[in-house]
């Protein structure tokens, strides 16, 4: 995935950066109304060494944001539709009466848990390469 950027600021051989939003970020309608309000910061790897203010193509391999993509989206939808198999399945054998607010409870339950592992595997995500930018080509060098 590629997505152009401005430099922001440069420290060692990583550069801060403002990805400006593509035509597929503004068509989404679940993240056009944060983009007006939000700007996305990101940090990528500098192995041609840019500046500030520079504008810069930056890319995520395919394999990370496909990645990425499970571990926020479909991780936590699969453990919410578990979850509430096994609330419909655990109802009975604890005796309770409503076992459809109680399958809901279980799949949110396991929702919330779910998020609580991402969130606790957050630094090990951000150390690891397949998560990570890199700058692979200075498009306009005078855009200080």
């Amino acid at each position: 995935m590629r997505e152009k950027a401005v430099v922001l600021r440069k420290v060692k051989d990583e550069a801060e950066l403002e990805v400006l939003r593509g035509a597929a970020c503004g068509s989404c309608k679940g993240c056009a109304e944060s983009s007006k309000k939000k700007k996305l910061i990101v940090w990528a790897k500098d192995t041609i060494g840019v500046e500030v203010g520079q504008l810069v193509e930056i890319e995520m391999e395919a394999r990370g944001v496909l990645s990425a993509t499970f571990i926020m989206y479909l991780f936590p939808l699969i453990i919410f539709i578990l979850g509430v198999i096994g609330g419909f399945e655990l109802a009975p054998l604890l005796g309770i009466s409503n076992v459809e607010p109680f399958a809901l409870f279980a799949g949110l339950l396991g929702m919330g848990i779910s998020y609580l592992i991402i969130y606790l595997n957050n630094r090990r995500f951000e150390k690891s390469q397949l998560y990570k930018s890199k700058i692979i080509n200075i498009i306009d060098k005078f855009s200080k």
